[in-house]
């Protein structure tokens, strides 16, 4: 998925996406978060690869979940 306009950083995002697809967002401002739903089972286990690239790619990614 192509973040086609910036995910809002909060539970009213719009931004989704499936299991086992890819997310490519951008980072705006110094602060800028974007916030993906995603449904996950609790019986599931995931791999999650986080990585900036570009010229100017994040280096210090990371990732929250919340139910």
């Amino acid at each position: 998925m192509n973040e086609s306009e910036d995910a809002a950083d909060s539970l009213d995002t719009a931004a989704s996406m499936p299991v086992e697809s890819l997310f490519y967002g951008s980072l705006d401002y110094l602060g800028d978060r974007d916030w993906v739903m995603i449904d996950l089972s609790a019986d599931q286990s995931y791999d999650v690869n986080l990585s900036g690239v570009g010229s100017l790619a994040v280096e210090d990614t990371f990732l929250r979940i919340y139910n």
